[in-house]
C-alpha cells in the first residue's frame, strides 16, 4: 500500500463529483484510492499501483504549480496512461498538446493520436508545393 499527501482543493478536483474521476482510474487500474483527510492511499496490484503513484504525484505538482483539470481532460489522461504505462500525466498537459498555426490547442484523443502529435513536434514536416504559370502570347499577324 502507497501513502500520498495531496493539496485540499486538489483532492476535490482529483476525486471529482462523486469521486467519478478516482472511479473510472480504479476501472482503468486495478487498484484501490481512499482518501483520509490530505492522505490518500492505493492499494491492489503493484504494477498498477506504481502507475496510479507516478498519476497522483504528477498532479500534485501540476496542481501545485498552477495547473487547473476539467474532468473530461482527467480522465482522458486516465484513459493515455493506463493504455500506455510509458506516458504520464505531466506529459499529457505539458508535452502532448499544441497550437497548430495559432489555433485552438489539439489534445490528443488515444495513444497513438499522441504518438503522431509527438512525431509531428520531433520531426521537421515541410510541404512544399510550387505552382507553374504558363503564360501564352499571342502575336496578330
Amino acid at each position: 500500500m502507497k501513502k500520498i499527501e495531496l493539496p485540499p482543493k486538489g483532492l476535490e478536483t482529483l476525486f471529482g463529483v462523486h469521486d467519478q474521476n478516482i472511479k473510472y482510474l480504479e476501472s482503468l487500474l486495478d487498484v484501490r484510492i481512499d482518501a483520509r483527510g490530505q492522505d490518500v492511499s492505493i492499494d491492489g496490484d503493484p504494477k498498477d499501483v506504481e502507475t496510479a503513484q507516478r498519476i497522483l504525484e504528477d498532479f500534485s505538482d501540476l496542481f501545485k504549480e498552477g495547473k487547473h483539470f476539467t474532468d473530461k481532460e482527467l480522465r482522458e489522461a486516465f484513459a493515455q496512461i493506463a493504455e500506455d504505462r510509458a506516458f504520464s500525466l505531466r506529459d499529457y498537459f505539458t508535452k502532448a498538446r499544441f497550437n497548430p498555426a495559432g489555433k485552438k490547442q489539439v489534445a490528443p484523443k488515444s495513444a497513438n493520436q499522441r504518438k503522431y502529435i509527438q512525431a509531428i513536434q520531433d520531426e521537421d514536416v515541410v510541404v512544399h508545393s510550387t505552382t507553374h504559370c504558363l503564360t501564352s502570347s499571342t502575336t496578330n499577324a
